[in-house]
């Protein structure tokens, strides 16, 4: 896969251009050579899942592998630009338990639990300070919930869980210098709900529950250059007295173990089901406490080029937003499916808006189903979307006003704790048309997404920085069944 080769430049004045630029730079005529900078992905999966029904309940079992090897090559001088500068495989193992049974109060009981072994190992040959350490991580959940019928068509359920992590983590600084380090994690939550079913075509749905979430390797360990930006885990900056940003061998700069995200949540949906039509509208909100966030901190120049830079904090976080899907039908020839999302996030220690929350979104589906005499499921939908400028953004800091501020290697603003370095992209209208036909075990697809050929940028995506999305993209598939 091709990484935008403009979003690499030579030094800080070339950045501010760049961001700023409505082209990006080294732009030229097409070609199907993949050029640094590039990725090289590979994965591999396998999944073993076994049921197993006794009276009035079933017991589940499930097995997954995920193999996973990556590897970065970035614009480097000489034989090193034809090295990786990212090379590392993660391996993920899973396993599933869970055994539902009906309980006396028209109810069930269900307990499970949950087994993960990952291990990340980097692959020598990089000749670079590798991006993510080496690290295994071993987690435990243990659960149990109880569903009970409180009433007519009411329904109470309450549930317990247990999760237990364990990290160990070998890497090494800049300097060079090895560094262990290894953590454990023990945290139990809660969570209650309720149903009510006023009758066979409406429903209300109440969950009110705690929730635990450790910091990732990422999170912590994750230091320099990956795809169009330099990043930094909290264990690999500190801020000087004079709130100047400083990277370097701070893996355990006294921080000592950090504090795992814990929050609450609350969730209510309405559900309506008349005729061909379907309603559900689901409203919630969330408190979080040491909500982990990614966000710009300056601009800086390397060896490689320069860069905008982003680091790994912590805050209280307030989450809410509002989901609504309708669905109808008219017969087997016509089927339609609306849905919308707004959300609304901010930092509440700061009173500040986060950067790359997802905008409000509308998409409408409309399916189209033909009957022919000698193919199966034949049909064509087409799909608008339309997304919204966000305002909830956090003040604009811009690279040149950086450059006027700053005043060390790492530029830094010495104002707000969050801002952005380019305004949030306009809204924009996608529509994507589709063609699906079958004839015994053969399938065919032909998918034509952003049709319009619309020229955007998506907020969620760092590459807008520097470019538009993907233009009009053709996609034909054909699947055989053995």
């Amino acid at each position: 896969m091709g990484i935008l080769r403009g979003s690499v430049v030579g030094n800080l004045e070339d950045l501010a251009k760049a961001i700023s630029a409505d082209e990006p730079f080294y732009t030229s005529d097409f070609t199907y050579d993949i050029n640094t900078p590039r990725q090289f992905v590979k994965h591999t999966v396998a999944k073993l899942k076994a049921s197993y029904f006794i009276e009035n309940g079933k017991i589940e079992a499930q097995y997954a592998f995920q193999n996973n090897h990556r590897q970065e090559f970035d614009v480097r001088k000489g034989i090193n630009n034809e090295l990786p500068s990212i090379d590392l495989i993660l391996s993920t193992h899973t396993f599933d338990f869970n055994f539902i049974k009906a309980n006396p109060w028209k109810g069930t009981h269900s307990i499970g639990a949950q087994w993960m072994f990952q291990n990340n190992e980097n692959q020598s040959g990089t000749n670079t300070i590798s991006f993510i350490p080496n690290y295994t991580i071993q987690r435990l959940g243990i659960y149990g919930i109880e569903s009970i019928q409180i009433a007519n068509k009411q329904t109470l359920e309450a549930g317990i869980r247990v999760d237990y992590q364990k990290n160990w983590v070998i890497g090494r600084t800049i300097s060079n210098v090895l560094f262990y380090d290894d953590a454990d994690y023990l945290n139990m939550t809660a969570t209650i709900g309720y149903l009510k079913e006023w009758n066979h075509h409406a429903s209300f749905r109440s969950n009110l529950g705690t929730a635990w979430r450790p910091p990732s390797m990422s999170e912590l360990y994750i230091f320099g250059k990956h795809q169009a930006s330099l990043e930094y885990g909290l264990f690999r900056y500190d801020l000087s007295p004079n709130n100047q940003f400083v990277a370097g061998d701070f893996y355990d700069s006294g921080k000592g173990q950090i504090t795992p995200e814990r929050g609450v949540k609350w969730i209510n949906s309405v559900e309506r089901k008349s005729g061909n039509h379907s309603i559900a509208i689901t409203a919630y909100a969330q408190w979080i406490d040491h909500f982990f966030y990614s966000r710009p901190a300056g601009v800086t120049e390397t060896v490689r080029g320069a860069f905008p830079f982003f680091v790994y904090d912590q805050t209280t976080a307030g989450l809410s937003g509002i989901d609504f899907d309708w669905r109808w039908n008219k017969g087997e020839q016509l089927k339609g499916h609306l849905s919308s999302n707004v959300l609304w996030a901010k930092d509440l220690t700061n009173n500040q808006y986060f950067i790359e929350m997802p905008p409000f979104q509308m998409r409408y589906r409309q399916d189209f189903f033909m009957n022919w005499d000698k193919f199966e499921n034949a049909g064509f939908y087409i799909q608008p979307e339309w997304i919204l400028k966000t305002h909830n953004q956090p003040p604009i800091i811009d690279v040149n006003s950086l450059l006027m501020d700053g005043a060390n290697a790492f530029i830094t603003s010495k104002g707000s704790v969050i801002y952005d370095l380019l305004d949030a992209p306009a809204g924009y209208v996608l529509v994507d048309l589709g063609f699906h036909v079958e004839k015994n075990r053969m399938s065919l697809d032909v998918q034509m997404r952003n049709a319009l050929n619309t020229s955007y940028r998506m907020y969620t995506d760092r590459l807008r920085y520097f470019a538009d999305q993907t233009g009009r993209n053709i996609v034909l598939a054909f699947k055989y069944t053995l």
